[in-house]
């Protein structure tokens, strides 16, 4: 999340739900180490070590710390600045076209699956019920259009038949929801003959 910070220190974000504690970068404003008024730098939360709960995806409220160094001694000054940060569950999405190659205006089978990140127990379940939207780009091109919108069955499996018309590639793409954010699957070429 960017951030402003005006002064001189390096700045920490810290405290989560339950006073879970941010690990964070300390922003230094020059490379080569000095730091200039006016401090900007970026907070990472790394979801594996600090979000152990479903209940964490939600809106965090942030406080920033500086940390001075006063004649050797770091001491800690807390700011008059707050802010939020929305946490999302990370999702991912997989895509499969067949069969490679097909015949021109034959059925072509595209399938896939979307995973949510499951923060306790370390691993992306099924994500079942949610909508993901089937796109195509022709070879040659750059445009992605939208071919149809897909409901994932309870074990987050996504499937649709299509004609097969001109070579391309196919993807999945799920829009992001209040607590999990949005994952498109890398693009599947098939080759159409």
């Amino acid at each position: 999340m960017p951030f402003m910070y005006h002064g001189t220190t390096p700045v920490k974000a810290f405290e989560g739900p339950g006073n879970q504690v941010f690990h964070h970068d300390m922003i230094t404003c020059n490379e080569d180490g000095t730091r200039a008024a006016n401090c900007e730098g970026r907070l990472r939360i790394r979801p594996l070590e600090n979000l152990d709960s479903a209940a964490d995806a939600t809106t965090w409220k942030l406080a920033f710390v500086a940390l001075l160094d006063v004649k050797g001694t770091t001491k800690h000054e807390y700011l008059n600045s707050s802010a939020t940060l929305q946490v999302k569950r990370a999702a991912r999405a997989t895509v499969n076209a067949s069969p490679e190659p097909v015949v021109r205006n034959r059925t072509l089978t595209v399938t896939g699956k979307l995973t949510r990140a499951d923060w306790a127990k370390r691993a992306y379940p099924a994500y079942g019920g949610k909508a993901a939207r089937l796109e195509f780009r022709k070879a040659g091109t750059t445009t992605w259009k939208a071919v149809r919108t897909v409901r994932a069955n309870s074990a987050g499996s996504l499937r649709t038949t299509v004609k097969a018309t001109a070579d391309g590639y196919w993807r999945w793409m799920f829009g992001q929801t209040t607590t999990t954010g949005g994952a498109t699957s890398a693009a599947d070429y098939v080759d159409v003959r």
